[in-house]
């Protein structure tokens, strides 16, 4: 089991869940992939998670565990944080 700290990377921390099916992996991935974007607009237009949970009427202590992936947000609580944000959620072929 790998010790969580700032240092760990995501991909260190996936290859290590024994657990999981291919498929629950990919399924984080693609939530570890919309999550990080959502950080990285919210840090481009210099918002803070307490500004952003004045915005979204989301509590800043959800956001702060969604971008810790801590907690996986449902769809509705995505669009929330993402409209403001000028992000839109689109749906894919694979």
């Amino acid at each position: 089991m790998i010790e969580m700290n700032e240092n760990v990377r995501w991909e260190d921390v996936k290859n290590s869940m024994t657990a999981l099916t291919d498929e629950e992996k990919q399924e984080i991935d693609l939530m570890s992939d919309i999550i990080s974007q959502i950080i990285k607009r919210r840090q481009e237009l210099g918002i803070s998670q307490r500004e952003l949970e004045k915005i979204t009427g989301v509590r800043q202590e959800a956001i702060c565990r969604m971008e810790k992936m801590k907690n996986l947000p449902q769809l509705d609580t995505l669009v929330k944080i993402m409209l403001p944000l000028g992000l839109k959620l689109s749906v894919e072929k694979v």
